[in-house]
């Protein structure tokens, strides 16, 4: 069957029609055959101008069954795409090295401490209560909208606090041999940073705490060595 084409967007006009009411164009009088379906989709792609070439494509999307049919596959694709990404979540077959890593490049505070948990209430002898553990780490600490120094272990906190409060001051300190660094994270998300770079202990103050969970880090200023420090956890104030 002989057919009037546009030859610019390439939409079927009537056969009385002058002008294409897609986009304006005066419409050749010659009659022609439609090429086959490959070459008339690579006309489409070759024609000259982003918004020609998008309305030829769009002229030469199937129809009727045909177009019901290519829109019913791809929503399956896309459909099976997101299931699959689902099921590998409830699964668990995430990569475990991608949940490790923090998004905005702050330590990781949901995973399982090096050095173990203090779970303390407010009132707790005796006080200071005390940790054992060792400082520093290969990673440069990071914290959104507080400025801190030196290397930790960012992977997992280096201790968690569970602490129970009832109107009581709370100061978490690290004391060592080497300059130390603390931070800490806050049961309501904020960061606490504190620095021994001039060789004191370093001290983070909480005057209104709140019950929950802390996660401390004890940095060290050289991924040289791995120095000893005791965490310390008190309510006797400043």
């Amino acid at each position: 069957m002989t057919v009037i084409v546009c030859p610019d967007c390439g939409d079927e006009l009537g056969a009385r029609a002058r002008r294409c009411p897609s986009c304006a164009h005066y419409a050749d009088s010659k009659a022609h055959q439609p090429p086959p379906a490959l070459p008339h989709l690579r006309e489409a792609l070759e024609t000259p101008g982003p918004r020609r070439r998008i309305n030829a494509l769009w002229h030469r999307v199937p129809t009727g069954r045909a177009g019901l049919w290519v829109f019913g596959a791809v929503a399956a694709v896309v459909i099976l795409a997101l299931s699959a990404r689902r099921l590998e979540g409830l699964l668990g077959w995430t990569d475990r090295g991608a949940e490790a890593r923090s998004t905005d490049g702050a330590p990781v505070v949901d995973a399982a401490p090096t050095f173990g948990t203090l779970a303390l209430s407010a009132g707790f002898t005796p006080d200071p209560a005390e940790a054992q553990l060792v400082a520093g780490g290969s990673e440069e600490v990071v914290l959104p909208y507080v400025a801190c120094e030196g290397y930790i272990k960012g992977g997992a906190p280096d201790l968690d606090l569970h602490y129970e409060a009832r109107g009581y001051p709370l100061s978490i300190s690290a004391h060592g041999e080497a300059p130390l660094s603390l931070v800490v994270n806050l049961p309501d998300g904020r960061w606490l940073c504190d620095g021994g770079d001039d060789g004191s202990s370093s001290v983070v103050h909480i005057p209104e705490p709140e019950s929950g969970l802390y996660h401390v880090w004890v940095g060290a200023y050289s991924t040289v060595g791995s120095p000893a420090a005791t965490l310390a956890v008190s309510e006797k104030g400043w």
